[in-house]
């Protein structure tokens, strides 16, 4: 995987199933999120993030990222996070108030690696399990 494929992937996991789940926030909160994933995208900003990090030896010898900016075995990258979320708990996205846990990893996985859009997670809130919003 490279990094054009990486940004089309997860830029397609944040519309497809991050946005969807904002159930519960408002109208202005939704045009922001909107604006600011739209703002990325065309500033580039997650090419230049992702080639920082391509050039940082820690990334490199972890295997999640090349120096030449090749994503190293999404499996295993996906399968740490599984397993540091399990020990560590959720993350939750401040401002946009989602929670994301280990089982939500899985779906992000199949963006990584799917051709074509899977199938969107059930939205949920804040304390219950899955992506959801607050």
């Amino acid at each position: 995987m490279n990094l054009a494929q990486l940004e089309v992937a997860l830029a397609a996991y944040i519309d497809n199933e991050i946005v969807p789940a904002m159930v519960d926030a408002s109208p202005l909160k939704k045009i922001g999120i909107a604006a600011v994933i739209a703002q990325a995208k065309s500033s580039g900003f997650i090419d230049r993030y992702f080639k920082q990090m391509s050039a940082n030896p820690v990334f490199n010898a972890l295997g999640i990222i090349s120096a030449d900016g090749k994503i190293g075995d999404v499996n295993a990258i996906c399968d740490s996070l599984k397993t540091a979320l399990k020990s560590t708990g959720d993350i939750i996205i401040p401002f946009i108030d989602i929670k994301i846990n280990a089982d939500d990893i899985d779906v992000l996985r199949k963006y990584l690696t799917e051709t074509g859009r899977p199938s969107r997670l059930s939205s949920s809130v804040i304390g219950q399990e899955g992506i959801g919003n607050g």
